[in-house]
C-alpha cells in the first residue's frame, strides 16, 4: 500500500496522542523505586535444645526467594533436620527428628520457618469507591506423624497478617496441646485440618474492608517443630501454604483489584523471574521510545504521497 498524505497524518496523529498520555507514565514508572519483597527463613535447634552434637542451621534473608536445609546429630543418640523456602506468597517448612535411645533425656529437636512480606495496592473501577471487601484463601498441604512410641512434641503454625498487624488469622495444629487444632481468624473453607495426619486444607481469612490506592501491609510465615524423645516425628509443610486458588490471589468484588511488585498482577499471582513475563518499568519506557520513533519516521516521510 502506498503511503498518502491522509494515511501519514492519520499515523501521525496516533503516534502523537500515543506519546502524549503515554511517555509521562512510562517515565514515571521507569524513575520509580522498585518495590522488593522481603523473604526470610531460618532452621535449627531451638535455644533449649543444646546437647545435640554436630548441627547444621540456617538463618537467612533478603529481597529474593529462598531455600535451605540443615541437620543435626548428636552422637548416636538421634538426629534432626529440616528445611524451608519462601517464595512469592508461598512457604515451605519441614522437621524430622528421630531419638535411637529411649533412655536419654536429651530430645532430638528441630524447627523451621520461612515469612514472606511485601505491600499490596487495591484499587476499584469506580473513582468514588474509598474501601474493598477483601479476603483470602490459603491452601495449606502437610503431613504430621509420630511413629514410636509417642514421645514426640509435634507443632505447626500457620499465618497471614492483611492491611495491618491486627488484621491476623493464624492456624496452629499442636498434637500434644490442649487444642490440637487451633484457628483464629481463619475458617476451615474446603478440605481436611488434622492434628496428627495428612491436612489438605483451605482456609479462608475474614473479610476485610481496606482503603484503596495505598500500599497496605502483607506477610505470610510458617513453622514447623519437632522434638523426639523415644520416638521418630515429622512435620512436613514443605509444598504449600499461600495462595490457594489459581486465578487469583484476593477474593474481591467486581470492579476491584491488587497489585504488588511483579509478583501480583491484576490479582494474578505471577512468576516474576519467569521468561516473558511483566515488562518491567524500563522495558516500558523503550517500547515508548520506539514508539516515539515510528512517529518522527512518519514525520519524515510525509512528502512521499500518491
Amino acid at each position: 500500500m502506498r503511503l498518502t498524505a491522509s494515511n501519514v497524518a492519520a499515523a501521525n496523529a496516533i503516534a502523537v496522542n500515543f506519546l502524549r498520555f503515554a511517555a509521562p507514565l512510562a517515565i514515571g514508572l521507569a524513575l520509580a523505586p522498585a518495590s522488593a519483597a522481603d523473604f526470610s527463613i531460618s532452621g535449627g535447634p531451638p535455644a533449649s535444645g543444646g546437647g545435640l552434637g554436630s548441627c547444621t542451621s540456617y538463618d537467612a534473608s533478603g529481597n529474593a526467594p529462598l531455600a535451605d536445609a540443615g541437620a543435626c546429630s548428636g552422637s548416636g543418640l538421634g538426629n534432626s533436620a529440616g528445611g524451608s523456602r519462601a517464595d512469592f506468597a508461598e512457604l515451605g517448612a519441614r522437621a524430622a527428628a528421630t531419638q535411637f535411645n529411649a533412655g536419654v533425656s536429651i530430645p532430638s529437636i528441630w524447627e523451621s520457618g520461612g515469612s514472606f512480606q511485601d505491600s499490596v495496592t487495591f484499587t476499584a473501577a469506580d473513582p468514588l469507591v474509598t474501601h474493598v471487601l477483601v479476603s483470602m484463601d490459603l491452601g495449606l498441604d502437610g503431613v504430621i506423624a509420630d511413629v514410636g512410641l509417642g514421645g514426640s512434641a509435634l507443632d505447626m503454625t500457620a499465618e497471614v497478617r492483611l492491611g495491618s498487624l491486627s488484621n491476623h488469622s493464624l492456624a496452629g495444629l499442636h498434637p500434644n496441646g490442649s487444642t490440637p487444632v487451633d484457628l483464629q481468624g481463619f475458617t476451615l473453607a474446603g478440605g481436611t485440618l488434622n492434628a496428627l495426619g495428612t491436612s489438605d486444607a483451605t482456609l479462608r481469612t475474614p473479610t476485610y474492608s481496606l482503603p484503596v490506592n495505598q500500599p497496605l501491609f502483607f506477610s505470610l510465615r510458617l513453622a514447623a517443630r519437632v522434638g523426639a524423645l523415644g520416638s521418630n516425628g515429622l512435620v512436613d509443610f514443605g509444598s504449600t501454604f499461600g495462595a490457594a486458588n489459581p486465578g487469583r490471589v484476593f477474593n474481591l468484588a467486581p470492579g476491584a483489584t491488587a497489585n504488588a511488585g511483579a509478583w501480583l498482577v491484576n490479582n494474578q499471582l505471577v512468576d516474576p523471574n519467569a521468561v516473558g513475563g511483566v515488562p518491567e518499568p524500563a522495558s516500558w519506557a523503550l517500547l515508548v521510545a520506539g514508539f516515539g520513533l515510528i512517529g518522527g519516521s512518519l514525520r519524515r516521510q510525509r512528502c512521499v504521497v500518491a
